[in-house]
């Protein structure tokens, strides 16, 4: 990683060590969106106010209440939650695993509007890795975006196994904290955040990265780099033009494109392809449980912005089906890149339920083994000496990558871990540690620049 000043003295990212050539793998929109997807109807490991329906179900329009998935008219796809009827035991919503799985990439996500902003809602598009049947965290977890009732600001995660921890070099707009660096602590289920505590996608917080914000200002693009020593994610709001369309081009140049919002860096004794391994993506969206719901610490979950004057957080999901009619996704384009060469096909065991002292109830068992038509894609990378050593971790709970300034944290809420079906166990270190169990899905991008938000009613 190198930075390079430029005469206006403005700081620029580049990954030169890194210039990575990436071609296209798969554009998810080019296929049936759908059949890259298998439909979740597990209990939520999270403890949510929802039901998980299948394909079947969701498309159907003759159950009193608008289709959960569409295709829309200028050929984006809608995904969200029941909006129209009353229930008693919990939302209609979905939960959507991609068939194929990855053990490197550049996943390219456009939205022009997802799940948030609503008090009870929780949202999440992550990364679960799948090692040989063992129990999670042992094929890794990225949580790319996730959040819960009405912030503005995404949190990315990462949950492993131990030995893999942190280095805080900056070079990231958003904020770490420092004193939770190890992603395999407590079992990973603390895990290790980088969140965009401003509320935007850029350090005066102007583009909102999650929720509300985010669908008022048109969506944007969230870009994952698998890199030979960590992850980077960046988000690029709809406004900034010339970023977006090289972004969403057939030939993203991350080194292009400044700095990302969050730059996980691991410390030496991290071995990338034996911590994240066959990866799959997941899009979910969940209400209330161990997080939105959450009512164990004032400031928090259900307790924060007053959303606990709605009354409790399930029976305001099951009476109030009006109050989630902005709780969808509109996928406007998702594609996979690669780089080099070494693609390969085979299966892979799903990982185990890690148990969580918090469950409720355990989440049934999922499947022992991926379906015979997934695939497993790879990419050789070229070792190189990507980072400069790292400055001693400051006492202070949060820094800005940007620029190393600590910012308090007191309120903000840690990470969640995920696997095949996560479970939030919320610890008190002015923190909440989740145990979350769930299950990653994949999206690929279309190449569309979509702004308007796409509802299910919108049909070709």
């Amino acid at each position: 990683m190198s930075f390079s000043k430029i005469a206006t003295g403005l700081v620029l990212f580049t990954a030169s060590a890194h210039a990575a050539s990436y071609t296209l793998q798969k554009d998810y929109m080019k296929d049936e969106f759908w059949n890259n997807w298998d439909f979740q109807t597990m209990a939520d490991p999270t403890n949510g106010t929802v039901q998980y329906v299948d394909q079947a179900t969701a498309a159907s329009t003759s159950m009193g209440r608008d289709p959960l998935i569409n295709r829309n008219a200028n050929g984006s796809y809608y995904m969200g939650a029941d909006h129209n009827t009353t229930t008693t035991n919990g939302r209609p919503s979905l939960r959507l695993q991609s068939k194929d799985s990855y053990n490197s990439g550049l996943f390219v996500l456009d939205l022009s509007h997802m799940p948030g902003g609503e008090c009870a809602s929780w949202p999440a598009f992550w990364l679960l890795g799948y090692k040989n049947g063992q129990q999670w965290p042992a094929g890794g977890e990225v949580d790319i975006i996730e959040g819960v009732n009405n912030q503005n600001g995404n949190d990315m995660t990462l949950h492993t196994n131990p030995g893999c921890s942190l280095k805080n070099n900056g070079g990231f707009s958003g904020q770490m904290q420092l004193s939770k660096m190890d992603c395999g602590a407590g079992g990973g289920h603390e895990g290790c955040q980088i969140a965009d505590q401003q509320g935007g996608g850029s350090a005066n917080g102007t583009n909102p990265s999650f929720g509300a914000g985010f669908n008022a200002a048109g969506g944007g693009v969230y870009a994952t780099e698998w890199l030979p020593n960590g992850f980077a994610i960046w988000f690029v709001p709809r406004s900034d033009r010339q970023r977006l369309k090289q972004i969403k081009s057939d030939t993203p140049d991350p080194s292009t494109w400044g700095k990302p919002l969050a730059l996980f860096n691991f410390q030496p004794g991290c071995t990338m392809s034996s911590n994240f391994v066959d990866m799959k993506m997941i899009f979910d969206l969940t209400f209330c449980g161990d997080w939105a719901g959450s009512t164990d610490q004032p400031g928090y979950g259900w307790l924060a912005n007053n959303c606990n004057a709605k009354g409790s957080c399930p029976n305001f999901v099951n009476s109030q089906p009006h109050n989630f009619d902005k709780a969808f996704w509109t996928i406007n384009s998702l594609k996979v890149f690669q780089s080099g060469a070494g693609n390969s096909t085979g299966n892979s065991t799903e990982p185990s339920v890690a148990p969580s002292p918090m469950a409720a109830s355990s989440a049934p068992e999922p499947s022992s083994t991926l379906p015979p038509s997934s695939t497993v894609y790879s990419t050789t990378f070229t070792t190189v000496n990507m980072f400069s050593p790292a400055p001693e971790p400051s006492t202070a709970d949060w820094s800005e990558g940007a620029n190393g300034a600590v910012q308090a944290a007191a309120t903000k809420k840690a990470r969640h871990l995920g696997q095949h079906g996560h479970q939030h166990d919320h610890l008190h270190d002015h923190l909440h540690l989740h145990q979350h169990q769930r299950e990653h899905g994949q999206w690929h991008d279309h190449d569309h620049d979509h702004d308007h938000e796409g509802h299910p009613w919108d049909h070709e």
